[in-house]
């Protein structure tokens, strides 16, 4: 936990992994699954730059990244987390997919349907409904920490946004 200097200000900590790290434990608990999945290859500009594949893995690090993938059989699972979601995460979702056959290290599952999920703790309706048309699946999720969280955060962050 990354300690503020200032006193007014919350602590941050890596709550939505956290989340998503609970979802698949208690969902997936015997499915092969990776979180904080770097996506894509390294930059075009960057190609080329390096003797071995230890530094061009390196590079790697500058690339999107999703939250997890769970390798099913027939199909990948692609999941995002927010406490409270925000439209932005469905464009997330969206360029994760793209990026996902464009991976060299998963390779051995390209061609494999790959379904979106957006796990949240609080739902936006809004976000939902709009979610569910572009073909992503919504699962709330709401372990009993987020409540003492919720205590600390600011009020426009506990509830959507307005119709």
């Amino acid at each position: 936990m990354r300690r503020s200097k200032n006193p007014n200000k919350r602590d941050w900590q890596p709550r939505e992994q956290r989340l998503v790290a609970e979802f698949i434990a208690r969902f997936y608990p015997d499915q092969e699954s990776r979180t904080h999945v770097h996506l894509g290859s390294a930059p075009v500009r960057l190609k080329g730059r390096y003797a071995t594949d230890t530094e061009a893995r390196l590079v790697g690090v500058f690339r999107r990244w999703a939250d997890a993938l769970i390798f099913l059989p027939d199909r990948l699972l692609l999941i995002e987390g927010k406490i409270l979601p925000q439209p932005g995460v469905l464009s997330q979702l969206k360029l994760y997919e793209e990026l996902i056959p464009k991976t060299p290290e998963l390779a051995e599952h390209r061609g494999k349907p790959i379904e979106k999920i957006l796990v949240c703790a609080i739902e936006d309706p809004l976000i939902s409904e709009l979610a569910r048309r572009e073909g992503v699946q919504v699962r709330i999720f709401h372990p009993a920490w987020i409540d003492e969280y919720m205590e600390i955060v600011h009020p426009w962050e506990k509830t959507p946004g307005l119709e």
